[in-house]
């Protein structure tokens, strides 16, 4: 049995080493049975995860004692969530008086994994398992009784094209026995942590509330969603070999909150992990991430021009402002800095030179977009030296090395 656990232990070992992860990862492995463990075994484990959190930065500011005293107090109540009102009018007993102050603790608690709360949002979780096995109920796990149920259509809806009906969410709710006044609390808080994001003006039979749920969707386009195209660009967001989900569906709602901003009639389309949204009435964007090959790790953006008359010769040309780049930019960087620090990226194009060359297969090399955008003249340089005409990119984006001609302007707020 030993040396089956120290075999297991090296091929765990051997799997980790030289992956994209592998500096995220704390060794020692340690080793025990689940149900016959000594406690000094477990002990063992917990003792290094807390060293590991103490080296923490934020960990070795002194936090006051009257914080640990309220986290003790809330965790013995036996309640699952509480407002930010109701957290404020029992604050004295803790002399804890300033707002700012309770905001630091309510943030030093969620930081450690003891609560969940997002500034701005009303509702304090104080059981983080509360939260999620609601999430999980809504959005990730369905009972098939429920699918068979009178809310069919619903689950159905979800499946297929991801969105999500407020009856579900309601349901849920109900069964996880939520104060009423709450939940308007929990789907706020879904929506600032982008896991969902509400459609607006939803124009239904019943005038009921829904919202697009990325990370549930069908698989595939249907004909009318495969609009005809025109000219169109190109480029990559590349993860540097690891791009977690979360973060990935993340964006897609965040670009989701932002099309429905520019035209509210006209809702993005989600296909698993593909996403089709508006620009402008002249140009779409295709979002897609393909986890079936090596490029699993990468975002392909396509910005096209509409071709409704489906025109072989004379198609539309790509014309935008570069406002939607530094757009996509600081959502990214706003995603980074909330959810994922560790996480790295570059918006850009592939060196076409780079990608013929085998001997440099295994190596991505980008030439940043926002590079691209500031090139005086046609050719833009990688990291390597090779020189690639981006003169369609400059074109698509109203930059024009070769005169003075505009093409009009549109502006993407």
């Amino acid at each position: 049995m030993v040396s089956r656990v120290k075999s297991k232990e090296n091929e765990l070992k051997q799997l980790i080493e030289f992956q994209p992860y592998e500096e995220q990862v704390r060794l020692t492995i340690y080793e025990f049975d689940n149900c016959h463990a000594q406690i000094e075994e477990v002990k063992e484990v917990q003792d290094r995860i807390d060293a590991i959190i103490k080296e923490v930065p934020y960990m070795k500011v002194p936090i006051p004692v009257k914080w640990n005293t309220f986290l003790c107090e809330i965790e013995g109540s036996g309640k699952n969530t509480w407002t930010v009102k109701e957290a404020l009018s029992e604050m004295g007993k803790w002399k804890i008086t300033d707002e700012d102050e309770l905001q630091n603790m309510l943030k030093s608690h969620h930081d450690t994994g003891h609560i969940i709360y997002h500034k701005g949002c009303e509702l304090i979780v104080l059981r983080p398992q509360f939260l999620n096995s609601i999430i999980s109920n809504i959005i990730t796990v369905f009972d098939d009784k429920k699918v068979g149920s009178k809310m069919s259509n619903h689950y159905k809806e979800l499946c297929n094209k991801g969105i999500l009906h407020i009856d579900i969410i309601k349901d849920v709710w109900k069964e996880h026995k939520g104060e009423g006044a709450q939940l308007e609390d929990i789907i706020d808080m879904m929506i600032k942590f982008d896991l969902i994001c509400e459609i607006p003006d939803t124009n239904t039979d019943d005038g009921e509330r829904r919202f697009f749920v990325p990370c549930r969707s069908s698989p595939t386009l249907n004909a009318k969603e495969n609009y005809p195209r025109g000219d169109e660009i190109e480029f990559i967001i590349d993860f540097y070999y690891f791009l977690p989900d979360g973060f990935l569906h993340r964006l897609y709602v965040r670009m989701a909150k932002w099309s429905m901003k520019r035209h509210e009639s006209l809702k993005p389309t989600f296909h698993c992990r593909q996403m089709n949204f508006f620009i402008d009435h002249d140009h779409r964007v295709v979002m897609n991430n393909d986890i079936d090959n090596k490029d699993y790790h990468q975002i392909k953006v396509t910005i096209f021009a509409v071709n409704p008359l489906k025109l072989q010769s004379n198609r539309p040309m790509v014309s935008i402002n570069e406002d939607i780049i530094h757009h996509l930019d600081k959502t990214l960087e706003d995603l980074k800095d909330r959810w994922a620090k560790r996480v790295k990226y570059t918006v850009g194009i592939l060196c076409s030179s780079c990608k013929e060359h085998e001997d440099k297969k295994d190596k991505i090399n980008l030439i940043p977009l926002e590079d691209i955008l500031r090139v005086k003249g046609k050719n833009a340089t990688c990291s390597d030296g090779c020189p690639m005409d981006v003169s369609h990119i400059l074109k698509a984006f109203n930059k024009h090395p070769e005169g003075t001609y505009k093409a009009p302007f549109v502006s993407i707020q």
